[in-house]
């Protein structure tokens, strides 16, 4: 189940030259996230140059869901889901 929340998140973002570009959180079960953290962070760390994004994995909540923050561009954040996707299906 995946819950999606659009906003504007603050934090700072590498390509900033204007406005603040868009932020999707996604809040994701606990057994799902363990497919896009991988001990060593691997996963994470193709997903973000490849889709463009800073993507930010909150602590886990009390209900051990997490919430993953993508920030960028909309084609940008539409690359991050889709690597993420692909990866979960993968594990």
């Amino acid at each position: 189940m995946l819950r999606e929340m659009q906003g504007n998140n603050y934090m700072n973002y590498p390509q900033n030259n204007g406005p603040m570009p868009p932020t999707t959180q996604v809040t994701i079960p606990h057994a799902l996230s363990t497919c896009l953290i991988d001990p060593r962070g691997a996963r994470k760390a193709q997903i973000r140059p490849q889709s463009d994004c800073v993507i930010k994995f909150d602590d886990q909540l009390p209900s051990n869901d997490r919430i993953i923050s993508k920030i960028g561009m909309p084609n940008n954040i539409t690359q991050a889901e889709y690597l993420m996707q692909t990866a979960a299906k993968q594990s």
